[in-house]
């Protein structure tokens, strides 16, 4: 995923001059670097050392429920929470989990 997110955005600074200016573009731009910073954070919550206490801080801090422990928990349901908004914050506790 790291990869072919850093080929879009590659890709997306090719573009020609003129299609920058539009708002498609930099919506698009935005949910690309948003992407870039996330797909991290995601990798960090699928370690093993990540328990439930680790999820339930994550589920308080952003007020979204995120059914972790679902047998189709899929990526779509974790990206609806606002994870960048708590970046700081998630790496804390993957980082604590680890040790």
């Amino acid at each position: 995923m790291t990869e072919t997110i850093e080929t879009f955005s590659k890709d997306c600074t090719k573009l020609p001059a003129s299609t920058k200016k539009y708002d498609a573009f930099r919506e698009l731009k935005t949910e690309i670097d948003n992407m870039i910073e996330i797909i991290p954070l995601v990798d960090a919550l699928a370690k093993p050392s990540i328990r439930p206490r680790h999820w339930d801080e994550i589920i308080t801090m952003t007020n979204c429920e995120i059914p972790y422990e679902s047998d189709t928990f899929t990526l779509s349901e974790l990206l609806k929470a606002p994870l960048l908004k708590n970046k700081d914050d998630i790496e804390d506790i993957a980082d604590s989990a680890d040790k």
